[in-house]
């Protein structure tokens, strides 16, 4: 008779944890075409707007005219500052994505990470908040074993 130590049974994934995993999927790849969106077309709206009377961004002219030994800058484009915040929106939605696929297999890592980014995401005060708060709530309860078995790996 051979010793055979005690092995735990496979864990089957929690149901709920597949749906959950696709929505957040869904909505990280609504951000990202979101934020690819914003960083490509809106500083196509600043193209030529005028910052103040008579400033232009892209044309020179008269306006940008100095006195001899004063060194004038044309002021910057503000579209640039989308294509900062398009790319910030970029990458935090792609952040999401491996947990997400993870979670679809109950993975526990995968919980403790989307209730850290949930928790930190749900405290600020943009319009995904409520679905930020929502997914704290949710992993808080599996990790705990609330709701369905609790994560073995």
């Amino acid at each position: 008779m051979s010793y055979r130590p005690y092995a735990t049974p496979p864990q089957v994934p929690f149901a709920a944890d597949k749906v959950i995993g696709i929505i957040i999927l869904v909505f990280s790849g609504l951000g990202v075409i979101a934020g690819i969106a914003i960083a490509l077309f809106m500083p196509m709206m600043f193209v030529d707007f005028p910052l103040r009377p008579g400033w232009s961004t892209t044309m020179p002219g008269p306006h940008l005219a100095r006195p001899p030994g004063q060194v004038t800058i044309a002021p910057p484009n503000p579209g640039y500052i989308f294509q900062v915040v398009g790319g910030i929106i970029v990458l935090v939605s792609l952040v999401d994505v491996p947990p997400a696929i993870a979670m679809m297999s109950s993975k526990r890592w995968s919980f403790w990470f989307m209730l850290v980014v949930s928790a930190l995401s749900g405290c600020s005060s943009h319009g995904a908040a409520f679905w930020q708060i929502a997914i704290f709530i949710y992993c808080l309860l599996r990790l705990t074993g609330s709701i369905g078995p609790k994560p073995a790996s």
